[in-house]
């Protein structure tokens, strides 16, 4: 079982450990920090997390923020364990403190993020008396204004006496396998901050509202393995009824054509794909460009930076859209070393990180029904969250999407984090679920799921009306109600699973299409339905971590 899955599921509450609410605290605390030091510990060195804090850390320098790495002495399997980790990550050495040298800097920064270090950190060793670490020097943690743990649970470390700091009020506990935390961190730390008043840069608005639209592929799509990805949103802005092109450039990548391939690869219709010359003029039209992994190529010092060595280039006119949406790993120069001031314009959204994760997380809340200041009902809920929060009874619909997506073992997951909070949970099996009989029976019980609470079509169709939710993955033509009215069509009186007849529906499909007999789903549109699109796997797993 995944680590975090296991932790989210199984490990002890601690007095602060971040909510959604809360979430942004520590985030704001990170963007507004001027002194932040890091400690690592042997948590670290476990998850094979030094890279991402390394990242991390170059990510807050980058906005100004200083950055000091506190090295314990016995941190990690031996000494200097630690600092070799760190210097492999490319962490500059003279950016490691030992203990003497940094303990008494603690009071004066604004930050401390711990990563998978407990027993060097722990106060206790200051008053508990006949412990183990009773008298062993610490680091001084405790002495920060914030401090962020990224521990994989709240358990005592090898000393086996609790730590004080994790019930501090000044503590955000975020827990969990330290390499996918800290790269949270970094995605979290990306995002524009979000304000309730104007929704004109909320990225996701931007794309539901714009007619025409011009994506950018470049060297950074390739390197992330994005175009899929890409093209992927570029269908679901299709869908809406946006109008879609390429602009490709002609030294984008590692060779002519190299953009052009990629997408093509990916399914994109070569007459989607316009050459520079012949798609510049568009630029100023568009409603939002979005830029994935190029950036000398959009550059407009290009134009005016006289003895750079991209000065005169021809660029793509990406300045001259009325939005810009920047999916780049970070905001570093280009191969030419000129900084990019599309990165500064206020028109301009940077979404940064890996640009394949970035693009997947615009395709997902770009399917997630739009956020109103006012309910159109008192009775439905479009918070998928709040719903399962809820709920008493849940029923649990497997499809052949499951099985694409290798879910099953994140489904039993969510399934065993509804039975802790004291849901009951059952499973609806389709005889035509999949591509055999038995084949969501087979898939559940290897995750674990126990066989008597998988019930078939006809003994449970009868409790759909009763549940608070039912949970969609991967299944379409088996809950499609069309079966019931849409004569003339190859469903037309197949029995179908009563999932119309929840009071609450969450379909986590990886579109909006109709399924193998081709006929449009009604429950899609339903007002109590919630579209969670996407691979369903990670579909899924986000909701866990959102739960």
């Amino acid at each position: 079982m995944n680590k975090l899955v296991t932790n989210l599921i199984q490990a002890p509450k601690a007095s602060h450990v971040a909510t959604s609410v809360e979430e942004n605290n520590h985030i704001n605390v990170l963007r507004n920090a001027k002194k932040v030091i890091i400690v690592p510990g042997y948590g670290m060195a476990l998850s094979q997390a030094q890279q991402a804090v390394a990242t991390l850390a170059q990510k807050l320098k980058d906005q100004g923020t200083e950055v000091k790495y506190a090295i314990h002495p016995v941190a990690g399997r031996m000494p200097g364990h630690m600092s070799v980790l760190l210097c492999e990550a490319d962490v500059d050495y003279s950016e490691l403190y030992m203990m003497e040298d940094i303990n008494d800097d603690f009071k004066d920064a604004d930050a401390v993020i711990v990563v998978g270090a407990n027993d060097v950190t722990n106060p206790s060793a200051n008053t508990a008396e006949g412990t183990p670490i009773y008298g062993m020097p610490i680091l001084n943690v405790e002495d920060a204004q914030n401090i962020i743990i990224c521990n994989f649970d709240t358990k005592p470390g090898y000393a086996g006496v609790d730590n004080p700091l994790y019930t501090s009020e000044k503590t955000t506990m975020l827990l969990g396998d330290a390499k996918e935390t800290v790269n949270k961190l970094i995605t979290d730390l990306a995002q524009v901050p979000q304000t309730t008043e104007d929704s004109e840069n909320n990225p996701v608005q931007v794309l539901r509202d714009a007619k025409k639209v011009i994506i950018v592929p470049g060297y950074g799509m390739a390197l992330s393995q994005a175009q899929q990805a890409v093209a992927t949103l570029a269908q679901k802005l299709k869908d809406q009824g946006s109008e879609v092109k390429y602009a490709i450039h002609p030294v984008a990548g590692r060779m002519p054509g190299h953009m052009s391939v990629l997408l093509c690869e990916a399914d994109v219709d070569y007459s989607e794909l316009y050459m520079m010359e012949d798609i510049n003029d568009d630029f100023k039209d568009a409603d939002v460009v979005i830029v994935v992994g190029a950036n000398d190529v959009t550059n407009p010092s290009a134009n005016t930076a006289e003895g750079t060595p991209i000065y005169g280039m021809p660029i793509l006119n990406v300045e001259d859209a009325q939005n810009i949406i920047i999916c780049n790993f970070d905001t570093k120069p280009g191969y030419a070393g000129v900084d990019n001031p599309l990165y500064t314009f206020e028109k301009t959204t940077m979404l940064l990180g890996d640009a394949k994760e970035t693009v997947n997380k615009l395709i997902t809340d770009l399917a997630q029904a739009p956020q109103t200041a006012e309910k159109t009902t008192e009775d439905v809920v479009k918070d998928p969250i709040k719903v399962l929060h809820d709920a008493k009874k849940v029923i649990v619909v497997p499809g052949y999407g499951m099985a694409l997506s290798q879910a099953q073992q994140s489904v039993a997951n969510l399934a065993q984090k509804l039975k802790d909070q004291g849901t009951e949970v059952k499973y609806a099996i389709h005889p035509v679920a999949g591509r055999m009989p038995g084949h969501m029976s087979v898939l559940l019980c290897e995750a674990n799921i126990d066989y008597s609470e998988l019930y078939m079509m006809e003994d449970i169709n009868e409790d759909f009306k009763d549940v608070d939710a039912v949970i969609v993955v991967g299944a379409n033509d088996v809950t499609n109600p069309a079966a019931n009215t849409a004569e003339g069509t190859p469903i037309y009186g197949m029995p179908i699973l009563n999932v119309e007849d929840a009071p609450q529906i969450i379909i986590c499909n990886f579109d909006t299409k109709p399924g193998y007999a081709g006929v449009d789903n009604p429950l899609y549109t339903l007002d109590k339905t919630i579209m969670l699109l996407g691979d369903a796997k990670e579909t899924v797993d986000k909701l866990i971590a959102d739960f």
